[in-house]
């Protein structure tokens, strides 16, 4: 799992989305801490990450909201799964869905929010960010959801 963790720390330009892509991480640490230590958790890594350029403070809040909150609330789709009760197939799957989930949801609110309000220029609307950055989004959820099954 630590090194789930450390491929988070690499992150490449987004063409036409306006942003990075990076492996968000939301999942696994609300599995970890819960939803409300994991949101804590993920508001101290943008904290950091402000605070050495990478993300910056002007998006300082929507990173919150796009990865911290969209991020932790995944822990709630996890539950839904185990509600009926406990099996590891169930919390396997659970987990697979919830960070599918939760990197498209976070790619889809990114691209809406950059497309409708870019902070230099014009980057084509949403037309162009949200299929931008779901091109990048919907794989790496998959991949995601498969790497927190080892």
């Amino acid at each position: 799992m630590h090194s789930y963790f450390v491929v988070q720390l690499f992150e490449f330009p987004v063409a036409g989305g306006g942003s990075t892509w990076h492996f968000l991480g939301g999942t696994a640490v609300s599995m970890v801490l819960g939803p409300f230590a994991g949101l804590i958790s993920m508001t101290i890594t943008l904290v950091i990450q402000a605070a050495i350029g990478d993300g910056g403070i002007t998006t300082f809040g929507a990173n919150i909201f796009n990865m911290s909150v969209i991020g932790v609330m995944s822990f709630f789709i996890v539950k839904a799964f185990l509600s009926r009760g406990f099996t590891s197939k169930r919390l396997a799957l659970g987990v697979f869905v919830a960070s599918f989930i939760s990197n498209v949801c976070t790619a889809l609110v990114v691209g809406i929010e950059i497309g409708l309000f870019p902070m230099v220029g014009t980057l084509g609307g949403i037309f162009v960010t949200v299929p931008s950055m779901l091109m990048w989004y919907v794989p790496t959820g998959i991949i995601e959801g498969l790497l927190l099954q080892l």
